[in-house]
């Protein structure tokens, strides 16, 4: 007589069913926080990497910084520091943004949390849009005069930087919806401001070019000494991010009391 071959009942598969989705319910969690840590980590080196490019820009330019307009090109830092950078290509993007969905043959398009920033080159080549997803302390600039592009210039601007205090606490790169940023100490970030903001929507508010919903509330950030760290958004009241920036060493909340960031 010959043996039936004995199959999973009904009942059977959908044990296995919901066992697997059981597991992968369990799983997934874990492996996004893998694969946004990930991102974190290369965002951070990325920043280095700009950073290293910046002072190698400065060791053979008497430590004077990048200028505003490279040549009287209208390119700021990313011009200059890509010189020095074979893969400024691979280190000027967030690996959590993507291409900006704005379609421009001309001027600049300011990017979101999601999305890189577009700058408009100027060269005797000829001109282009440039995309990148970090921003330059504006104050480390060496222009003698950039007044007309932020108030207090001459008094908050830092000299160079074999004579800067405070290396340690001073940034450098960061992410950013923004080519840079001027932060001064009186800047807020607004009840209603949204982290993701949409792209286009450049804040004249310069504390909230940084304000971005890239990595769960926190800020990559290279510093002039040459460490980076991961800073919580809260928290960028407490760097110097100007000669005469006054620091704020409590985690800083939105007009109205509310948290910056606020996890959904």
């Amino acid at each position: 007589m010959k043996r039936q071959k004995k199959a999973f009942t009904l009942i059977e598969l959908l044990v296995v069913i919901s066992i697997i989705a059981l597991l992968v319910s369990i799983l997934m969690p874990a492996l996004n926080r893998a694969k946004e840590q990930a991102k974190n980590v290369l965002c951070l080196t990325n920043v280095r990497s700009l950073s290293i490019g910046y002072q190698m820009f400065n060791d053979e330019n008497d430590e004077k910084g990048v200028t505003y307009n490279s040549n009287g090109q209208n390119n700021l830092w990313l011009e200059q520091v890509a010189k020095k950078l074979s893969n400024i290509d691979e280190v000027r993007y967030c690996p959590s943004t993507r291409d900006n969905q704005v379609v421009a043959t001309t001027g600049h398009i300011a990017g979101s949390a999601k999305e890189y920033w577009g700058w408009y080159d100027s060269s005797p080549e000829g001109s282009s849009i440039s995309f990148g997803s970090y921003g330059l302390n504006g104050w480390l600039y060496n222009d003698s005069d950039l007044s007309g592009i932020t108030a207090n210039w001459t008094k908050n601007k830092f000299g160079k930087g074999a004579g800067m205090k405070h290396t340690a606490e001073v940034p450098v790169f960061f992410d950013s919806v923004w080519i840079d940023a001027w932060p001064n100490h009186g800047d807020t970030v607004a009840a209603d401001f949204d982290l993701d903001q949409t792209s286009q929507s450049l804040p004249n508010n310069m504390m909230c070019r940084l304000m971005v919903n890239r990595h769960s509330g926190n800020l990559p950030v290279s510093f002039v000494d040459g460490h980076i760290e991961e800073i919580a958004l809260k928290r960028m009241w407490s760097l110097k991010w100007n000669k005469n920036f006054q620091r704020f060493h409590e985690d800083k909340t939105r007009q109205g009391g509310t948290p910056i960031y606020k996890k959904n």
